[in-house]
């Protein structure tokens, strides 16, 4: 990252090489007694890590940023902060392309749909300190920016081809900004609720019909929004079902679903 990267108050940023992922890097850090607040980014990342350590191509021009935070809530709290993610993200993304008729959309749990292809993953990872109750977050962005993969089984996409000036620093910036806001609306998780509402306003449209894939089992039904935590609900048949993980999946022009998704 060449250009000038102004922080939030109060964080600070170290700006790295080759990594093998800057959430692996953030915990080794605060292994070593660093203290949180402080941002990682680096220039590509060799063994860059998605949920369910999947793997994806982390090459040079994109944003790859971590955060890490000591928090003293519950671990169910820290459960909640992909969603302080995925409004922060989105808020950045906007203020970077403010292009029209573009259709940004956070889809449950974790990732970013700019019309309909993927732009952005979420990893937010938790572990206790040795020895301590407190929490060591870290959480991890991966913004396709100048390009993005293309064999990949849901469909991506990256911010150049709709804003070409745009660098991965401007979205870095704008990110810090949006998370120290997200992070203030969260209060610990004191204002989940903010953060929820905040979230769906930001989502995918209530009542799409998509497919969810829970470990062998997938279920199909209409996406009906959260619930108050953070769990998705889906209209099956006329009832609704809470679901707390699972990969989400939309069918395809000819209504069929696939049989995976990253």
């Amino acid at each position: 990252m060449s250009n000038t990267i102004v922080l939030a108050d109060g964080y600070r940023h170290v700006a790295l090489g080759d990594v093998g992922s800057t959430n692996t890097e953030a915990f080794r850090r605060s292994d070593g007694g660093e203290t949180p607040c402080l941002w990682l980014t680096a220039e590509r990342q060799t063994i860059g890590r998605g949920r369910g350590e999947r793997t994806w191509t982390s090459e040079p021009g994109n944003l790859y940023a971590t955060l890490l935070l000591h928090l003293d809530v519950p671990f169910q709290a820290a459960l909640q902060l992909p969603f302080v993610a995925g409004v922060a993200v989105h808020d950045a993304i906007t203020q970077c392309c403010e292009v029209p008729d573009l259709d940004l959309a956070l889809k449950w749990p974790n990732d970013v749909l700019l019309n309909d292809c993927k732009v952005c993953g979420i990893l937010v990872e938790s572990r206790k300190l040795v020895g301590r109750e407190t929490l060591a977050v870290a959480m991890g962005f991966g913004v396709n920016v100048a390009h993005h993969p293309v064999d990949t089984r849901h469909p991506a996409i990256h911010l150049a081809k709709y804003r070409p000036e745009i660098t991965s620093s401007d979205v870095f910036t704008a990110l810090t900004h949006s998370v120290a806001q997200a992070l203030d609306h969260w209060a610990n998780g004191e204002g989940f609720a903010t953060i929820r509402k905040l979230w769906q306003d930001r989502a995918l449209l209530i009542g799409r019909t998509m497919s969810v894939s829970e470990g062998p089992s997938r279920t199909e039904g209409i996406y009906a929004g959260l619930d108050v935590d953070g769990a998705l609900l889906l209209n099956v048949s006329g009832k609704t079902r809470r679901i707390l993980f699972g990969d989400v999946m939309f069918p395809a022009p000819d209504g069929a679903f696939p049989k995976t998704q990253d």
